[in-house]
């Protein structure tokens, strides 16, 4: 006769052997876990540096083409245009980049402790100027004008107008 086995008798070995199964099983699942952590947090990193050197390179060829002076317009009323744009954003450091380069360390704060009053006043000034001069001959390379502003603009070697001086006293 066959002797039956008995599947229903408790025994404390096959109680430890489930729990080091279950206990491997989640050591086993934490150590994969944590592998896919770190070759994320490695990859992350990797883009983190790869972001802060493209930023670093775009920051240096800004900062090149700022001082190549390329900042202006093709006529002396776009540069006057574009000055006032920048100056009713109240972008300040970006105003001194339409200076000849000798001019902007200077240029950069010309705008500090400036009433807001005044700022709408020049902006005002400027419009007037820019629209005398669109009707201006600007064949020559210097280009100025004493009313309704009195500012001078130069032709850069690479055709862009910049401005020489804008003599307004600002309070």
């Amino acid at each position: 006769m066959k002797k039956s086995i008995s599947r229903n008798k408790f025994s404390w070995k096959n109680v430890l052997k489930g729990v080091g199964i279950l206990f491997g099983a989640i050591v086993f699942v934490g150590a994969v876990a944590y592998g896919v952590y770190e070759i994320q947090s490695g990859y992350r990193d990797a883009q983190l540096d790869e972001m802060k050197l493209v930023l670093k390179d775009v920051q240096r060829r800004l900062y090149e083409r700022q001082s190549a002076g390329i900042f202006g317009g093709k006529t002396p009323a776009e540069t006057i245009y574009l000055y006032y744009e920048f100056l009713e954003s109240r972008d300040f450091p970006v105003l001194s980049t339409y200076f000849i380069p000798e001019r902007r360390t200077a240029e950069l704060t010309r705008f500090d402790g400036v009433s807001e009053k005044e700022i709408l006043a020049f902006v005002e000034e400027l419009r007037a100027a820019e629209v005398l001069a669109r009707g201006a001959d600007v064949s020559g390379s210097e280009f100025k004008m004493t009313s309704p502003a009195d500012l001078g603009l130069k032709k850069m070697s690479n055709g862009i107008w910049e401005f020489e001086y804008i003599n307004r006293k600002l309070k």
